[in-house]
């Protein structure tokens, strides 16, 4: 228990600090009032446009897997809400929310949103508290267990999918948006680096050093290909050291996947994107043409993995509680 406790601490400090660095330079985690953001140098962060094309079809895809297999006026628990900005806009489509999030300043950060944010008549519900998992209630039940990029820092998988069962109604659903990185083949990882270097060519890309590309070097399109696939799969940077959190990728798409397949009857499996969150934020030159190029990016995005030409990097799961 104490070495568990540890790493939740270590998790929570290593969350504070990214949120904290991110907040002092602009950082703001709203859909609606999101702005432009040039911290971010690779990530869809950077920009309001580049948001929308990727959260927004994510939540697109949440209200309509919600409104597919769930009754309305819901009941939800956010599991590991980070800076709140699902929860927010879950609530705004009238839904009741309860989010929880180790992080002391992502909560601080979530609450100073919520409270400049404007609400109408439609707003749900929305507290957000402190909390780790194991540690909430479970004599309150609620209709959906949801998990955003949350469910792969568990360190007890199963006993976190126990846990999310136990708080659910007896009709109760689970969603997930979680990573299948491992999916991610250097096939995958090919279409990113032609993407990217063809970018880079016309100047829209904001790395310089691929306009220097040796074009007819197979080896060096190889190396370049290798660091791509090890940067999605490890969902950082080649020459970062460590991860997002101590406790990042502590679990993959397949094993989610089959501990939840044991407490849960999958009502809907969907593919996320596969390469665009980490391509869009990239994108330089006059804002017209980058939009256009990142338009079609989303598009391409999506038909390739709905078609199963490339793999998803992200899976969408909604289940039913045995």
């Amino acid at each position: 228990m104490n070495k568990i406790k540890t790493l939740l601490e270590d998790e929570a400090m290593a969350f504070d600090k990214r949120i904290s660095e991110r907040d002092k330079n602009g950082f703001i985690p709203d859909l609606q009032n999101a702005v432009s953001c040039e911290y971010f140098y690779k990530s869809f962060w950077r920009e309001p446009k580049y948001i929308n094309l990727y959260l927004g079809n994510i939540l697109k895809i949440i209200f309509e897997l919600f409104e597919t297999h769930a009754s309305k006026h819901l009941n939800i628990l956010d599991v590991g809400c980070g800076h709140g900005l699902m929860s927010l806009e879950l609530a705004r489509k009238g839904y009741n929310v309860d989010a929880f999030d180790i992080s002391k300043k992502n909560i601080e950060l979530a609450n100073r949103t919520l409270n400049n944010s404007r609400k109408d008549e439609k707003f749900g519900s929305l507290t957000y508290k402190v909390k780790a998992f194991q540690d909430i209630d479970i004599k309150k039940k609620y209709d959906i267990v949801f998990f955003c990029g949350s469910l792969h820092h568990m360190q007890d998988l199963s006993a976190s999918i126990r846990q999310a069962h136990s708080l659910l109604t007896p009709n109760g659903i689970l969603y997930c948006h979680e990573p299948i990185h491992k999916n991610f083949t250097l096939a995958d990882a090919s279409q990113v680096a032609l993407i990217r270097t063809l970018l880079s060519q016309t100047g829209y890309w904001y790395e310089d050093s691929l306009t220097h590309f040796d074009k007819k070097s197979l080896t060096e399109f190889q190396e370049y290909t290798t660091h791509i696939h090890t940067e999605y799969v490890l969902e950082r940077d080649i020459d970062e050291i460590d991860g997002q959190s101590p406790s990042d990728l502590e679990t993959d798409g397949e094993e989610i996947l089959n501990t939840i397949s044991q407490y849960f009857t999958k009502l809907e499996y969907q593919p996320s994107a596969s390469f665009i969150y980490r391509v869009l934020g990239g994108l330089r030159g006059d804002s017209n043409t980058i939009h256009d190029i990142a338009n079609f990016l989303a598009t391409y995005d999506k038909f390739m993995t709905k078609q199963g030409f490339l793999n998803p990097n992200y899976f969408h799961y909604i289940g039913k509680k045995y």
